[in-house]
């Protein structure tokens, strides 16, 4: 039987399910839903067998495309009007096939399975999905496979990242083999698969992971974290970080006194009076030795201690249990007790105001295309009663 999926499971389209007339303009619909209009080009729209599953995360989307090969194109006027809502950035990972993106000035970047990259959906783009097997008649198509692709679209204002260092990082290869790339996809595939058996809160904590998890990828290539001097950017539970010269020897006496250092700072950030003499009298040394400490890491103390406040309130910020919660008594909690200091902070570090990046957390994420453009209730969806894979 074929319904509709339920609230907090993922939506699934097989076009298989329905007359060969409509399963590739189902397909085009679904598919704006999850990253944007889209001219859509295939040799096989008389008889298009695709199957696309839509995750919404609230502040995040992520969705799953396993179709023939073909060329989709993201134009300035779109065929239907995008509607109002906040400029978007579109994780694409090739799951299978190959997969080019190329941006309307000529940058063009080509992924090989389990790489991803990152696009402007307010720019003109091309992704063009061709199957990895030679083509039997040649032509322009590499093959009749079957190519797949995730994407995950999330508003740009929320990338924890400086927005003027974009351009160092969209439509770049991000390969398989870095660290950070395996996790974020395992990450991401591990949202596919389990969706169906989170609760709304569940999904809102998952949104602020995937988000940070982008973050965490991004900054390697734009530079210091916000707030954090020279240092690498992490969560605000993160343990101290060791240093650039990882081959490097480490005192183990030394390195337990940074790590005692570490949690005690983290331990007392809601302490307004925290300051490095404090820190380093807890810890009977001299402030110039805790200095020394910290600029091993290609740190300062108080910019440290700064950053891991911000991380801290910006965590509660998107989170929607806290919704309720004043963003006075957020900062207060991360040891801001001016409310105007901490604001400019704030919008100092992540270009953008802490009740605008709340909004845009906590609100219900709008569509790409307004409902009287995309009738879904025409395209049957299957309802999963628990976690499936796609």
């Amino acid at each position: 039987m074929i319904e509709t999926a339920g609230p907090t499971g993922p939506a699934d389209l097989h076009t298989t399910l329905l007359p060969r007339a409509e399963r590739l303009t189902a397909w085009r619909h679904r598919l704006a839903q999850a990253l944007a209009p889209l001219e859509v080009r295939t040799p096989y729209a008389a008889d298009f067998r695709a199957s696309l599953r839509l995750v919404d995360l609230g502040i995040v989307r992520v969705a799953t495309t396993t179709s023939p090969p073909l060329e989709a194109h993201r134009s300035t006027r779109p065929p239907r009007p995008a509607g109002p809502g906040p400029r978007r950035y579109a994780l694409m990972l090739n799951r299978t096939g190959h997969v080019t993106v190329a941006a309307d000035g000529g940058r063009t970047v080509a992924l090989a399975p389990g790489d991803l990259t990152f696009c402007d959906t307010a720019r003109p783009f091309t992704v063009r999905m061709t199957a990895p097997e030679p083509s039997q008649g040649g032509g322009v198509w590499a093959g009749s496979g079957r190519v797949s692709m995730l994407t995950a679209l999330v508003p740009a204002k929320l990338i924890p990242v400086r927005a003027e260092g974009a351009e160092q990082w969209l439509l770049t290869r991000f390969a398989r083999a870095e660290a950070m790339v395996s996790m974020l996809s395992r990450h991401l595939h591990d949202v596919v698969r389990q969706a169906g058996s989170w609760s709304p809160a569940d999904r809102s904590r998952v949104a602020t992971v995937t988000v940070d998890l982008m973050g965490a990828l991004l900054a390697r290539t734009d530079g210091p974290a916000p707030g954090a001097g020279a240092g690498p950017e992490a969560g605000p539970e993160a343990g101290p970080e060791t240093g650039p010269e990882a081959d490097r020897a480490v005192d183990p006496e030394r390195l337990a006194l940074q790590n005692r250092i570490h949690t005690y700072v983290l331990r007392h950030l809601g302490d307004p009076g925290l300051t490095p003499r404090e820190v380093a009298d807890a810890h009977r040394i001299s402030l110039r030795h805790l200095h020394q400490l910290f600029h091993e890491q290609g740190l300062t103390v108080a910019a440290w201690i700064r950053h891991r406040r911000l991380e801290g309130c910006r965590h509660d910020l998107a989170d929607a249990g806290q919704r309720s919660t004043p963003i006075q008594t957020i900062a207060t909690r991360w040891g801001f007790a001016d409310a105007a200091h901490f604001s400019r902070l704030f919008r100092a570090a992540y270009d953008i105001a802490p009740s605008e990046y709340r909004k845009a957390c906590t609100e219900p994420y709008p569509s790409p295309v307004p409902p009287a453009h995309h009738p879904t209730h025409a395209y049957p969806t299957v309802a999963h009663a628990s976690p499936t894979t796609s």
